[in-house]
């Protein structure tokens, strides 16, 4: 098998997972927050959960940030399972007369350590409705408060996690497999370096040329595909009046769940003419 030569490129790339946009018309859990770290339940994203502060015990409050540590007015505790990277946005509703905040930590935050760990987002004083946005900088569980702040009665709240997820794509050389066919691997991976598989991501190989000589050069969809464990095979056959000529090609993903991605340039490729 004879390959064409392509310099070899790691090309990051922000891929968007928008798992729920908006509480309205995301599916609905009927679970309520935990006492403790401990208990905290995984949020799944783009799922609205509910809870309420009204019936739980007082005095679980960290003394720290600005909750009313002690008054009665109880927290509910989330985990947050994040990868590095993830873009990450929290938002809901709380009772109106409850002024609900929200406050998250960093992974590793335990019950016995949470007055002295430091704040990724919020300050007991983020309103829930404001909402808290923040950039995952490593993978892990998250733990996220929400409950009234200021001293306030507790009451019902509820609220979804939108994330956006980052990936990395790994372009290697194109094999030439025939005359006028070729393939072309790629790798993706989350930038903590596992392996992305989701039929969801769609990744496109386009190659760029005019199709008669008055118009600019356009974009041809030549192969999609979606990554298994961290790979994609990319199949093409360039036309037939392409042989011997230098082929733009350009690597993208995209789908449902994704932001666009940032276009990606590889080496021009040629396919050879056909010998006699």
């Amino acid at each position: 098998m004879t390959s064409v030569r392509l310099a070899k490129k790691v090309v990051p790339t922000l891929l968007a997972a928008m798992a729920g946009v908006a509480a309205v018309g995301c599916p609905v859990a009927l679970a309520a927050g935990g006492a403790s770290i401990a208990s905290a339940p995984t949020v799944q994203p783009g799922i609205q959960y509910t809870g309420d502060t009204s019936q739980d015990a007082p005095g679980n409050e960290p003394s720290s940030s600005g909750w009313c540590s002690g008054s009665g007015s109880p927290v509910e505790f989330w985990n947050l399972s994040l990868k590095q990277g993830d873009e990450v946005l929290v938002r809901g509703t709380g009772s109106a007369d409850s002024h609900f905040g929200i406050d998250v930590y960093p992974p590793g935050t335990t019950d016995e350590n949470i007055d002295s760990a430091s704040l990724i987002a919020g300050n007991g004083g983020v309103y829930l409705a404001t909402g808290v946005e923040f950039t995952a900088s490593e993978s892990g569980s998250y733990p996220m408060i929400i409950g009234p702040t200021a001293c306030f009665p507790g009451g019902p709240y509820s609220f979804t996690e939108n994330v956006k997820h980052q990936a990395l794509l790994y372009v290697s050389n194109v094999v030439r497999t025939s005359t006028s066919k070729a393939s072309l691997p790629v790798y993706v991976r989350y930038p903590g370096g596992s392996s992305i598989s989701d039929p969801g991501l769609t990744v496109y190989l386009y190659g760029r040329w005019r199709d008669y000589p008055p118009v600019p050069p356009t974009n041809h969809v030549l192969a999609h595909g979606h990554p298994v464990n961290g790979t994609v095979k990319l199949s093409f056959k360039l036309p037939a009046n392409l042989a011997g000529k230098r082929v733009p090609m350009i690597v993208t993903a995209a789908g449902t769940m994704y932001q666009p991605t940032h276009e990606v340039t590889l080496t021009d490729i040629v396919l050879p003419k056909k010998t006699a």
